[in-house]
């Protein structure tokens, strides 16, 4: 992807259908490392879990 001017959501359905590509069993690790970089390019705070 390098330096690809995709929108967030587009970039990281990229990112998830190329890791599926590559490991039909990681689809679950797709979509959190999606969510992930979305998130850090939204600039989104971090959620914290409260007990």
């Amino acid at each position: 992807m390098g330096g690809a001017s995709l929108p967030a959501p587009f970039a990281t359905a990229a990112i998830a259908a190329h890791v599926v590509a590559m490991r039909p069993d990681s689809e679950l690790f797709a979509w959190w490392l999606a969510d992930l970089v979305l998130a850090q390019s939204l600039r989104w705070p971090r959620g914290r879990c409260r007990s």
